[in-house]
């Protein structure tokens, strides 16, 4: 796996990763790469991905929740 970071975002490059694949099913595209922000930690704390094609073009977002504080949020914001 390569991980580059730069402050507490984390861009992972490997095809055989879950989330990769989970994200490239979805958007139905192979060639990604994820940038991953862990958030301010706390009950509320929701890790952000955000999704890139080979260029660094901006696809969309992913958020993960792993409190149930986190995972309303996450459901209030996608209402918005």
């Amino acid at each position: 796996m390569h991980l580059i970071e730069s402050t507490d975002h984390r861009i992972l490059r490997q095809s055989s990763l879950t989330l990769k694949k989970i994200i490239s099913g979805v958007i139905k595209k192979d060639d990604i790469a994820i940038a991953l922000s862990t958030g301010t930690p706390g009950p509320f704390r929701k890790i952000t991905a955000m999704i890139m094609d080979s260029r660094g073009n901006v696809l969309g977002f992913a958020k993960i929740g792993e409190t149930p504080l986190a995972i309303e949020r996450i459901k209030n914001e996608a209402k918005n």
